[in-house]
């Protein structure tokens, strides 16, 4: 049995960059974009609706940009992942409670 909290109005957005980790806690009803730096150069995510999406990187930096292809993720269990630059993208949901999800 699995259940997941997939309700409340705040998600943290965990962004994690070459092992260090960075959060943000956005409302569902907002839309921000959040810029991050990494090896002097920077990520862009864009946060709409409750649903985040990673802008296209130069090809340089992401020659074959599934990060950005992988579009819009809303739920716990998607991410979105960049390899090359060593990005893991995550979303949590909060509702008060530090339990996300229970597995049997």
């Amino acid at each position: 049995m699995i259940s997941q909290n997939t309700g409340g109005n705040l998600k943290t957005i965990v962004i994690r960059v070459d092992q260090k980790e960075f959060f943000y806690k956005l409302n569902v009803n907002e839309s921000k974009e959040i810029i991050f730096d990494f090896d002097g150069h920077q990520g862009v995510l864009h946060f709409k609706d409750g649903k985040i999406k990673m802008e296209t990187m130069d090809i340089d930096l992401c020659p074959k940009q599934i990060c950005s292809k992988t579009g819009w993720i809303e739920f716990n269990y998607e991410s979105i992942v960049c390899l090359p630059n060593k990005i893991i993208v995550t979303i949590n949901f909060n509702k008060g409670d530090d339990l996300d999800s229970v597995s049997f």
